[in-house]
């Protein structure tokens, strides 16, 4: 047992070392008719299904580590991941690569693959060491934390054959990391890599239906599968019903109080759920009276009587929400309350509200701050005399002082306010606080593009960009090599996207307008195939860019 303990870290830095290393040859690569090979470090790809392939083009060599490569996040319930982990650079022109996810308990001892060789028409990729594992070896779950073993030889186009080095290695199937993922998987009540990589794909496309989205809510709110990535999906934060579907998984409830709060307050239709919600955010901290003001002339609530007597506790500090809220529900609930653990009738207390205050006859406040977009916000006063106003970002040194008009003969006047720091507006008047107004919704749209209509796209590649194309290996069809497809996401600011094209030295040439995907015609990158592949894995690794394709020419080549 003690032996165990000391060799157990030995064994897994051996291991480690030794698949961090690149450019090593396996060690029977000098027989003749055995086939010479770098094995690839590849501790990052997270393949949870065992399989066996080849890839021959860096499309699939790149779908593979966006559907399985390891996420880094800053936190760990971050609903994005800061970063995907990235493939190493292989040329597709002149190699390709063999992939092997152990089906058995060897992954970690010792690498999948142990040799490969020529034997008539196919190529012979022997599996697994050829003797047992050690007693005291450290062996990996198979299902859990075995690595991929990659290793890339000279480009042939012969079929490859999987065998065991022993009678007793399991040699896994064909690989299906590649199928797409679904909604079907995802909502599947079993355990399978398809279902994993659904919930890590779907829930982040802001393109499903709505239907779709939906859907995935309702799972994951049955733990049928994991919703922290739906919180970082823009229509569903948006969404004040996919949000409060999800309010049993962190951070939701947080996020529909965050951005829906004065929403879910003002609407006379909203749902129970949603409601208690916004007033159990309010019981958690923070000072929002407005808020409150709007929670105690709603209807929903002042028809439930859970949700208005749990109001009441929240807003008896303040004498005015107090009183409106006690008004609500006088009729129906006893103005006294028996204490707990007393004989029935002999100890109660009064509900009470204190003292009145200046703002207790108001409703709601005469000036009022309303979010616009981006940090742009409207002061509203419905006052006949001018208001004089107050406000400070917090978290931040800046504020200052405003003047609004008298409303006039219209129900109120308006004037816009725009700060400098994006974080929550405070708005004082008199010396009290009046209204707290996050500022978490929709950017303010960029301005309407001026440049001219681009020309019709049969005479928009020619003649200059149509002779200069890549032929991928292995593929029939020619790419423009200047010209590319770029899909924002959704969330992207406008000023974001002017920036990627500054730096990437590119121009607009179609598409758009923005949110749209555009046709941008980027620097040459030559007619190499690996050269047009970095192209386009640095313009997927700028933020605010979604996905990035090459445009095919109209026409196929011939094949040789």
């Amino acid at each position: 047992m003690a032996s165990t303990q000391v060799l157990w870290p030995l064994t897994a830095a051996a291991w480690l070392w030794a698949n961090s290393l690149t450019g090593q040859t396996s060690t029977g690569s000098t027989a003749a008719d055995r086939i010479a090979f770098t094995r690839l470090n590849t501790y990052a790809l997270e393949v949870g299904e065992p399989g066996v392939a080849v890839v021959r083009d860096s499309a699939a060599w790149w779908t593979l580590w966006q559907y399985f490569g390891h996420e880094y996040r800053s936190q760990w319930d971050a609903p994005l991941p800061d970063s995907i982990a990235t493939p190493p650079p292989v040329d597709f022109g002149r190699n390709m690569i063999v992939l092997v996810r152990p089906a058995g308990r060897w992954g970690c001892d010792g690498h999948a693959i142990a040799s490969i060789e020529f034997q008539g028409q196919v190529l012979r990729v022997v599996l697994g060491p050829d003797h047992p594992p050690e007693k005291w070896s450290l062996i990996c779950d198979p299902e859990v934390g075995t690595p991929v073993d990659a290793v890339v030889l000279e480009r042939d186009t012969r079929e490859a054959e999987f065998v065991a080095g022993r009678p007793d290695y399991a040699v896994p199937k064909r690989a299906r990391w590649w199928t797409p993922p679904s909604i079907e998987a995802a909502l599947d009540t079993g355990q399978s890599a398809l279902k994993l990589l659904s919930w890590r794909r779907l829930t982040r496309d802001s393109t499903l239906p709505f239907s779709d989205l939906r859907r995935l809510a309702v799972a994951a709110a049955a733990q049928v599968g994991p919703g922290l990535g739906l919180l970082g999906n823009p229509r569903v934060r948006s969404s004040v019903e996919l949000l409060t579907i999800l309010r049993s998984v962190p951070r939701a409830r947080e996020l529909l109080f965050r951005l829906h709060a004065y929403a879910v307050a003002r609407d006379q239709r909203a749902d129970t759920a949603s409601l208690e919600v916004i007033i159990d955010g309010l019981r958690r901290g923070g000072d929002h009276p407005d808020l409150a003001y709007l929670l105690v002339r709603n209807m929903p609530v002042q028809k439930n009587e859970p949700l208005l007597r749990s109001l009441h506790y929240v807003v008896q500090g303040d004498s005015a929400a107090c009183s409106v809220a006690l008004k609500a529900y006088a009729s129906r609930w006893p103005v006294r309350r028996e204490i707990l653990g007393s004989a029935p009738g002999t100890a109660y207390e009064l509900l009470r509200c204190p003292e009145a205050s200046p703002r207790a006859g108001r409703e709601t406040p005469h000036v009022q701050l309303v979010h616009f977009c981006g940090t742009t916000f409207r002061v509203r006063n419905s006052l006949p005399v001018a208001a004089d106003v107050e406000w400070e970002v917090a978290d931040s040194a800046e504020g200052g002082r405003l003047t609004v008009p008298p409303r006039g003969r219209a129900p109120y006047s308006e004037v816009f306010l725009t700060t400098r720091h994006r974080g929550v507006l405070r708005l004082y008047r008199d010396g009290g606080l009046i209204q707290i107004q996050g500022n978490n919704g929709p950017p303010c749209p960029i301005p309407p593009d001026t440049t001219r209509t681009p020309a019709p796209v049969a005479r928009l590649f020619f003649p200059e960009d149509i002779k200069r194309f890549v032929v991928p290996t292995g593929d029939t069809v020619r790419y423009y090599r200047r010209l590319v497809r770029v899909v924002f996401y959704d969330t992207t600011g406008g000023d974001q996207v002017r920036r990627a094209v500054r730096q990437w030295r590119a121009a607009i040439v179609a598409g758009g307008p923005y949110p749209s995907p555009y046709i941008l015609r980027v620097p040459d990158p030559g007619p190499k195939e690996g050269a047009f592949d970095s192209l386009l894995a640095r313009l997927r690794d700028e933020p605010g860019v979604q996905d990035v394709y090459p445009l095919a020419v109209a026409e196929p080549i011939a094949r040789r």
